[in-house]
């Protein structure tokens, strides 16, 4: 198996079988995407760090992803249409908000406050079984 470079239907068949998830050994055929999401509101330089994200992502073999948000509405919407999109072929994703906030929550443009968990769950419930969710924040 470690010398197998497995694609999506692969690692889906094979989770069916696995209490673990696959990740493959040789990422040849693995699809790994990048999901960048910023804010703007009271963030100079937010779309240049984006933009430079955006690079290291590419440049380490992603596909990549960015969009501004403005509010927790439109910040869901844009993880369930993405993830859905790219859930049909996805064996990693990683995903990066760009926001200023407080202790577990992020600010959103209009004022409003939108929980981190909030997010995580959201993502969790639109990725496939046999895709990992890894999160963290700083």
């Amino acid at each position: 198996m470690e010398k197998e470079a497995l694609g999506i239907e692969e690692i889906k068949e094979l989770s069916q079988h696995s209490k673990t998830y696959i990740v493959p050994h040789i990422q040849l055929r693995s699809k790994r995407y990048g999901l960048i999401l910023y804010n703007k509101y009271h963030r100079n330089g937010a779309e240049d760090e984006a933009n430079s994200l955006r690079q290291s992502l590419e440049a380490a073999g992603f596909s990549v992803i960015k969009f501004e948000w403005k509010d927790a509405t439109g910040l869901m919407a844009i993880i369930t249409d993405v993830v859905a999109t790219l859930s049909t072929d996805c064996s990693l994703l990683l995903v990066s908000l760009i926001s200023h906030g407080s202790t577990r929550m992020l600010g959103a443009s209009n004022g409003e406050s939108v929980p981190v968990n909030q997010i995580l769950h959201r993502i969790n419930h639109s990725l496939p079984p046999y895709v990992p969710l890894v999160s963290g924040y700083a």
